[in-house]
């Protein structure tokens, strides 16, 4: 009896032990203290100088744009000189325009006077209101101020951005002619963005890809809207619109640039500079 006492004595013992020592294997560990939630560790020199990269990168993409904008301007201020020169025949068409007039009035009154030379008079008279109909027709109509465009791109030039974009709005409201719509947008949209009003940027840039696909800014467009949504924090809209530039067949350089601000956004090491 004693025996079986003393058995189950140390079978309780060891149960109990066992018990003990599996227990706080089922014990949920602590949750980690606020001061260690909100421990911020900053990142490490490599990444800091990565990081720089990329910005320094970004920021002369955005200089390469500024600078093929100029660049092409001086094309512009070219050819509007020849549209200058050209205009300025328009008062010597006018008088011309005048004196066959004359000649229309003074054929119709001998016509109403003469009546042996009728037949000669309305032959002149059909010759020179067809040429009177000719001028007419070839007189253009000037409203566009070459002067003003080039003023508000002189202003973008020396870094005065307020009055660039006021002068392409006076510029937008004179009829310019559609093959500079897409360089007074892209102006106005890289002032506007130059001024930190990005929403006002996008549209400018936003209406160019869309309604002048035949433009030459119609790539830089895409980059700069690239840029815009990357400084918003728009990463997935940037790429986007990086995407959209690829893949209708850029030029090389243009290709290239993309490529590598593709890689820069999505954190990838790039070039030492742009281009």
């Amino acid at each position: 009896m004693k025996k079986i006492k003393y058995c189950f004595i140390l079978c309780l013992i060891w149960s109990l032990g066992s018990g003990c020592a599996t227990g706080p294997s089922n014990l949920k560990p602590a949750p980690p203290s606020e001061a260690k939630v909100h421990t911020w560790f900053p990142p490490d020199e490599p990444e800091f100088e990565a990081r720089r990269n990329r910005q320094k990168y970004l920021d002369g993409i955005e200089a390469e744009m500024d600078r093929l904008f100029l660049k092409h301007e001086q094309n512009i201020q070219r050819e509007l000189g020849l549209e200058t020169e050209v205009a300025s025949y328009v008062p010597k068409l006018e008088e011309m325009d005048k004196g066959l007039q004359g000649k229309v009035d003074e054929a119709i009154k001998r016509r109403e006077g003469v009546a042996k030379g009728l037949g000669e008079a309305k032959a002149s008279l059909g010759k020179i209101e067809g040429q009177v109909n000719k001028m007419k027709e070839v007189k253009p109509v000037i409203i566009f101020s070459p002067e003003t465009y080039l003023s508000a791109v002189d202003l973008f030039r020396n870094g005065k951005y307020k009055e660039s974009v006021e002068t392409f709005q006076k510029t937008l409201g004179q009829n310019p002619p559609r093959a500079l719509m897409d360089n007074i947008h892209f102006g106005m949209g890289s002032a506007l963005y130059k001024m930190k009003d990005y929403p006002q940027a996008l549209q400018h840039m936003n209406l160019l890809v869309k309604e002048y696909p035949r433009g030459d800014k119609w790539y830089m467009g895409y980059i700069m809207l690239g840029l815009i949504h990357n400084v918003n924090g728009e990463t997935s809209q940037a790429l986007y619109a990086l995407k959209q530039a690829l893949g209708n067949n850029p030029p090389t350089d243009i290709y290239r640039m993309i490529n590598d601000m593709i890689k820069a956004i999505q954190g990838a090491e790039v070039p030492d500079a742009a281009g």
